[in-house]
């Protein structure tokens, strides 16, 4: 491959999104030299509804996340078209942040630490017997270490050959001046399968959204259901884009070598919820001390990765219209206890 030979730097993260940032945290608050990679322009801004469980700001909270940053609100569930009823007011608590907002807090965290941020440095190339990448077609870095944190269309997961069938989709409108209130699931099995309808509420907006497996749902109709659904709730999308994105769930490792996949890139969002917040800043962080402390467990990313292995099962269930409607009743009839409302709660959000 043409092109200028950088010097080798020992860890290259490519993507500077959740997964990749906190990876570049631990490992240059550790003192190691860490390059950060992102293809686009400015840090943060990516297709998500940008709701942090309780988990999420209490991992973040140890990084310093500002109180002020976001919104805080309990989420709440609908089935069947019925009214929203609030969840567990404990475990349902979630802080809206939009991406760009937390994508820049992070940067600084990272920056803070030592780590070197790029923007603009698309990743065109990897030589993995080399340990090399190319970027923008004609630089060259080495590494001793590749962590890929580039999302659901990760090059680096491209480049290990691994599949990337890509199986969740999901698309939002953010539309300004709107308040939603309170943060609401809505499920419609009849037109999303086993997908469901969001509103996410954030200072001055509001993320509507809706996403569903594409083996069961193809992306336009997901596309023209959340369109049809605004518009009959008397809301205007004239001067609104809607934005699609795919979400990778096929997890098939972490460790290939020298080259460590996280977060989305690993596949390890939820397979139900497509939510990957979390598990991307769990995977970001645990696989960069493994990587200082070879042998390290990863305590926080194995119990992610048993729920997980439910949200699974569930995802493959639900597939089925009548397992899916028989849940969704048993989910219904549990929530109207203080108990069960709480283990539904655990199970979807905690």
């Amino acid at each position: 491959m043409g092109g200028t030979r950088l010097e080798s730097v020992p860890f290259v993260v490519v993507g500077a999104g959740p997964a990749g940032l906190q990876a570049a945290t631990t490992l240059a608050q550790a003192g190691r030299e860490v390059l950060v990679l992102e293809r686009n322009a400015e840090i943060g801004p990516k297709v998500c509804a940008g709701g942090l469980s309780r988990k999420c700001v209490r991992f973040l909270e140890r990084f310093g996340l500002p109180a002020t940053l976001g919104r805080e609100t309990v989420a709440s569930l609908s089935v069947f078209g019925g009214p929203a009823f609030a969840l567990d007011a404990e475990g349902a608590r979630v802080r809206t942040i939009p991406r760009p907002a937390l994508g820049q807090w992070q940067a600084q965290v990272a920056q803070a630490a030592g780590a070197v941020l790029r923007t603009r440095a698309r990743v065109t190339a990897v030589d993995l017997p080399g340990r090399s990448l190319t970027i923008n077609g004609r630089e060259q870095i080495s590494y001793e270490h590749l962590l890929g944190a580039d999302g659901s269309l990760s090059v680096v997961r491209v480049a290990l050959g691994l599949p990337c069938p890509r199986r969740l989709f999901a698309v939002e409108y953010n539309l300004a001046g709107v308040d939603a209130g309170a943060l609401s699931v809505h499920s419609d099995p009849a037109a999303l399968g086993n997908g469901y309808f969001w509103a996410f509420p954030h200072a001055g907006y509001t993320c509507f959204g809706c996403g569903g497996d594409r083996a069961l749902i193809p992306p336009a109709a997901i596309r023209a259901y959340l369109a049809r659904r605004l518009r009959k709730a008397g809301l205007r999308l004239e001067g609104a884009r809607p934005e699609g994105f795919p979400i990778e769930v096929a997890y098939r490792g972490l460790d290939f070598g020298a080259v460590h996949l996280i977060g989305d890139a690993a596949g390890l969002a939820s397979p139900l919820t497509g939510e990957g917040i979390y598990a991307a800043l769990v995977s970001g962080e645990e696989v960069a001390q493994s990587l200082l402390e070879p042998g390290r467990r990863r305590e926080a990313l194995a119990a992610w990765l048993r729920r997980r292995w439910h949200h699974a099962r569930i995802a493959r269930l639900w597939r089925s219209r009548s397992a899916h409607l028989l849940s969704l009743a048993l989910i219904r009839g549990l929530c109207r206890w203080r108990w069960g409302n709480r283990a539904c709660t655990t199970l979807f959000l905690n």
